[in-house]
């Protein structure tokens, strides 16, 4: 009689959870937040847009994702976004 011992399956999560980054510093974050509202054409940015279209969807300011994209380039390519995270900075701080 032979003992059979079970491994660990590569793609078992149980067994194997996905590696997880290292937290970055906040200024690390910062300097990445930064970059993107710079206009930097990044992936990070694609990101960006994605995450913001879907806000505007649900907010209702537009109707598909397709038509609030370029709204939200819009806001990071005019300037606005930045100066409402600087606003948002600004307050912070003189909380």
């Amino acid at each position: 009689m032979r003992l059979f011992q079970p491994t660990a399956r590569a793609d078992d999560p149980a067994e194997n959870p996905p590696k997880r980054e290292k937290p970055r510093p906040t200024t690390h974050n910062a300097i990445l937040i930064r970059e993107v509202l710079a206009g930097e054409k990044s992936a990070r940015r694609d990101i960006v847009l994605l995450n913001a279209a879907a806000a505007l969807v649900a907010a209702g300011r537009a109707d598909y994702l397709r038509d609030a994209v370029p709204l939200a380039a819009k806001a990071i390519d005019s300037g606005a976004a930045k100066q409402k995270l600087d606003t948002l900075v600004k307050f912070s701080k003189s909380t």
